[in-house]
């Protein structure tokens, strides 16, 4: 736990909505100081997440500025991801 980590149900959905809304999820120190990371959804056929693909690194790294970047590469192993036959299948039996 650190200070900017999220301890209310309040604030978790509030949290969740928003990374629903921009497509991804970030992690500013909330569990480590010092350390973020960024994450993108892997989507199913159907648009339904079943995976994700995320970076995580020193917060000096991980900045504001860089967020278009990162998602941006982390978007494309995604898609590249969802194209592996039989990952749908596997999780499906999950």
């Amino acid at each position: 736990m650190t200070p900017q980590s999220v301890t209310s149900v309040r604030a978790l959905a509030i949290e969740l909505r928003e990374s629903r809304r921009r497509g991804y999820t970030l992690v500013d120190q909330e569990q480590h100081p010092a350390v973020s990371s960024v994450g993108v959804p892997l989507l199913d056929g159907e648009g339904v997440a079943i995976a994700a693909v995320a970076v995580q690194g020193p917060s000096v790294r991980i900045t504001p500025e860089r967020h278009p970047t990162i998602v941006e590469q982390l978007a494309g192993a995604a898609a590249e991801l969802s194209t592996i036959p039989g990952l749908q299948l596997l999780a499906s039996r999950s």
